[in-house]
């Protein structure tokens, strides 16, 4: 569940979205790489099965779409929309009214559906009442499509906290329900003609009318879902054609269903949000992606789509929740590249507060809390948050396994090694959790910083031997096979900085300054490489040299001691742009120390592209744009390396920004124009090194967080130069 524009959960700000500023957010300017673009790809994936969607999933497609009824249903013939009215369609749709409306035309009794009912079940969803809220969308799912859809949201919604293949299974299962609901409705309505139990009487010609419409937005939305869910799990190809199904059917209501004054104010939102997160979702695809969507017909707009997300959260009831999940999303797990994200962190903890206003015991609002809480570098407040999530989830009937994997990933940027560890042993434990893979590898990365080297080499034999699950499993086998062979003592490293947590922890890494050197001490290579012993006298070619050749020796520990030096650069590199700055020429000389080092004699290269890619930020910082986009372009010029899709996403932000410049609301941060770098007087600061928010700001107080056992505890008042990622 997806820079940092949100990942789960919605903006609901009354305030302005894209600038509002608090003074948690000032101290946190130097964290504008904060971008989770790895946690976006680290999310769980649908089984590699799924059920096909029944009926005729172009039902009434837009080129045979009737148009609507006016006064009395009738049967038309239109045309088909264009791809090229996208941005322009949406756009046209006017200003809405905050529903309920006052037109006769949208009153109680021209509507199909009691949209009371429906909106209280929706605000039992996101305030954790899963049970109940499916009980209210159960009572009509066999007869209202509308229903249906917010049935088989329940599921899919859970699925994102278990993190289940059964949950995701069940989600699959309602949609297709929903899907094949809505197909035979639709012909009903296309003919004129009621369907079997419908909840309003034939002669109310203004509910027939809008629930028509409905049916066009619930079909638009059930094929979204299904193509999301088949990308996640890797079938992109399908995916992509699926996605395009779902924005014809949406492109052909906006085209065909314009009188708006005969439709619920709701439903109209509810298609500007279904327009607006097609233009969304466009933006943050990868850029190899982009090309295919844009072939299909799809154009991206992040901007406009932001901007219908903002509306449908000011105006609707049925979508506000969802866009702000949108919002959150956009804010905070995106990739940011070169911009500074102290607004969109701002903004966000302001939506996160509104929300848990209304849904206390929402567990969502609860983990973007956890996640602004962590961009602000308070570790201790993004554990607080995530307890809070997992009590309010206590009546899931399944583990809520995505969630206790996020507390373990606190624990573990805390520090706190030992109950990380047991955190992460449920986990792996479960043969149904979809990101086992990778709970694995932190909890070897626990298990190496407990001295228990033993459980650590059997829990990489065991990750080898799992059965994929997403789309980072590849990466995982491939990293535990190398640690099994050169030792697991810097696994922990690499670990948090793939998943983007070690930018979080300027805190914990000031208290224990010589951490990652005492770690490297332990692995050969990683602290200086051995001198180049004398080549010896050669002596002819012998059959041993012909059997090396063809054979290639297997590999042992001294095979990955560049590998070992060029990891504890990064590493070391990285931490000294996060505790001092993204600027820092110390860790300039780390990433291009990397670059130095015989890559013939390394055994995985994907540190040269991440050295790459660290030293454009670091230059685009100093001002030497010129350098920057010379970087840029080497580190996008490599692939076929481990943790490439990573890299990829935030490489197309970067780049995109090299080219073009800041988006609307974003501030590209140079040592120039940062605010924490000026003096009184209003000029750039000598030092190179900032203080941090704990500092320079009067914080907000940290809930009480409770006591864990730890085996390198920190304290929650520490304070660190604020810098970098």
């Amino acid at each position: 569940m997806g820079d940092n524009d949100a990942a789960t959960a919605p903006t609901a700000e009354t305030a302005d979205l894209s600038s509002s500023s608090t003074s948690e957010g000032h101290h946190h300017r130097h964290h504008h790489h904060h971008d989770d673009g790895a946690a976006a790809e680290i999310l769980p994936s649908p089984p590699t099965s799924t059920p096909s969607a029944s009926g005729d999933s172009t039902s009434a497609a837009a080129s045979d779409l009737p148009s609507p009824p006016t006064s009395t249903p009738t049967v038309t013939a239109s045309a088909s929309a264009t791809s090229a009215a996208t941005t322009e369609a949406i756009l046209s749709l006017p200003s809405l009214p905050s529903v309920p409306s006052a037109s006769p035309s949208a009153s109680a009794s021209a509507i199909h559906i009691d949209f009371g009912e429906l909106v209280a079940g929706i605000d039992l969803l996101w305030n954790g009442k899963f049970a109940e809220a499916e009980a209210v969308f159960a009572k009509h799912k066999a007869v209202s499509p509308r229903h249906a859809l917010h049935y088989a949201e329940t599921v899919f919604v859970r699925s994102f906290i278990t993190a289940d293949n059964r949950d995701t299974e069940a989600g699959f299962q309602r949609l297709k329900e929903c899907k094949a609901l809505t197909d035979t409705h639709l012909k009903f309505y296309e003919k004129n003609t009621l369907p079997p139990g419908v909840l309003f009487p034939a002669a109310n010609k203004s509910a027939f009318i809008n629930a028509y419409f409905d049916c066009r937005v619930v079909l638009g939305e059930v094929l979204y879902m299904n193509a999301v869910l088949n990308a996640l799990k890797g079938s992109r190809v399908k995916g992509a054609l699926q996605l395009r199904k779902s924005w014809k059917v949406f492109e052909a209501t906006m085209e065909n269903f314009k009188n708006v004054d005969q439709y619920h104010p709701d439903l109209m939102i509810s298609l500007r949000f279904g327009c607006g997160i097609f233009l969304f979702a466009m933006s943050v695809i990868p850029s190899t992606y982009l090309k295919l969507a844009e072939f299909v017909g799809f154009k991206a707009d992040r901007v406009e789509g932001l901007k219908s997300m903002r509306e449908t959260f000011e105006r609707g009831s049925v979508r506000k929740s969802f866009a702000a999940i949108v919002l959150l999303f956009n804010n905070l797990l995106l990739p940011r590249g070169l911009a500074d994200v102290t607004e969109f962190v701002a903004s966000a903890d302001q939506l996160v507060k509104v929300c848990l206003a209304k849904y206390p015991e929402g567990p969502f609002f609860h983990v973007f809390g956890s996640h602004c809480a962590r961009k602000m570098g308070d570790i201790e407040k993004g554990i607080y948050h995530m307890n809070q999530a997992l009590e309010n989830c206590r009546s899931i009937p399944k583990p809520p396994q995505m969630f206790l994997s996020e507390l373990a990933s606190c624990h573990m940027m805390n520090m706190q090694w030992e109950t990380a560890a047991t955190g992460f042993e449920a986990l792996v434990s479960c043969p149904e959790f979809q990101v086992r893979h990778l709970s694995s590898l932190q909890l070897v990365g626990c298990y190496m910083m407990l001295n228990r080297l033993d459980k650590a080499t059997q829990l990489l034999h065991q990750t080898n031997a799992y059965p994929h699950k997403s789309g980072t499993d590849n990466y995982v086998d491939h990293v535990a096979t190398k640690y099994l062979i050169a030792g697991p003592q810097l696994c922990l490293w690499e670990i948090l900085y793939i998943k983007r947590d070690l930018a979080k922890m300027q805190r914990p890494l000031a208290a224990h300054p010589t951490l990652l050197d005492e770690t490297a001490a332990k692995v050969p290579g990683a602290l200086g490489l051995p001198t180049p012993a004398a080549a010896p006298k050669k002596t002819g070619f012998s059959l041993n040299t012909f059997k090396n050749i063809v054979d290639k020796p297997d590999k042992t520990a001294n095979s990955y001691i560049v590998d070992n030096r060029a990891l504890y650069l990064l590493i070391k590199g990285a931490i000294l742009k996060y505790v001092t700055n993204i600027g820092c020429e110390e860790s300039i000389a780390l990433f291009k120390e990397i670059l130095t080092l015989p890559r013939d004699k390394m055994v995985d290269k994907w540190y040269v592209p991440y050295a790459y890619y660290e030293l454009c930020e670091s230059y685009f910082y100093n001002g030497q744009r010129d350098q920057a986009i010379e970087m840029a372009k080497k580190a996008s010029s490599i692939d076929g390396y481990t943790w490439e899709d990573m890299l990829r996403v935030r490489l197309g932000v970067t780049s995109s920004q090299l080219k073009k410049g800041a988006s609307p609301g974003e501030v590209l941060l140079t040592k120039a124009n940062d605010p924490a770098l000026r003096t009184p007087g209003g000029t750039p600061g000598a030092s190179s090194t900032t203080t941090s928010a704990a500092a320079t700001t009067t914080p907000t107080p940290a809930p009480p967080s409770p006591s864990t056992s730890s085996s390198h505890t920190t304290s929650s008042t520490s304070t660190s130069s604020s810098g970098g990622h």
